[in-house]
């Protein structure tokens, strides 16, 4: 099933794939180099032009069922506010990896916890998946935070696991069981 044919709703967000007519409005989100400081090999700067070819890159992928992408969008005013992703799906295992951003202008407001409760609801059918993983480097108290909030548990820390901005960086490994996620 493409994850290009739905839309995912909660109280305050729209979440669905992006088109390329989103890149300019996620070059806005990019632009001040904070999402960068916290995601390990997203460039800083990002072109407008590897922007769009990202999100072309990431629909084929979402078509073919190897990744399922989600924009994150504000309710009220279908402003582009971030974006999640479920990926390295491997279905022979029922598991993936989640991996999100928000632009700074909306963190703090719950709106990625929102988010990616019903993306999991969907994600956890859709993939036949029976645990789904995350991480984030060492210091991202704000990632640690959703994740616990979702009922993810650290499994782990991978010391100096990831090469970010000229320096190792540890890799902080939270999992979530599909009964778990619906105990709740």
């Amino acid at each position: 099933m493409s994850t290009l044919q739905f839309t995912l709703q909660t109280d305050r967000l729209v979440l669905k794939p992006c088109e390329t007519a989103d890149a300019e409005c996620m070059h806005e989100l990019l632009e001040d180099g904070s999402v960068a400081d916290v995601i390990p090999g997203l460039p800083h700067p990002y072109s407008l032009v590897e922007i769009r070819e990202c999100i072309a890159k990431d629909i084929e992928l979402d078509l073919n069922g190897e990744t399922s992408h989600l924009g994150i969008f504000q309710k009220e005013t279908n402003q582009l506010m971030g974006l999640l992703m479920l990926v390295r799906i491997v279905k022979d295992h029922h598991y993936a990896e989640v991996g999100y951003w928000l632009g700074s202008d909306y963190r703090g407001k719950g709106y990625m916890t929102e988010a990616v409760k019903a993306a999991f609801k969907h994600w956890f059918d859709q993939f036949d998946l029976n645990r789904i993983v995350a991480h984030h480097i060492d210091g991202n108290k704000a990632s640690s935070n959703v994740m616990q909030k979702l009922g993810m548990a650290k499994e782990g820390e991978f010391v100096q696991h990831i090469w970010h901005q000229g320096q190792y960086r540890n890799a902080v490994w939270y999992g979530l069981l599909k009964k778990d996620f619906y105990a709740d």
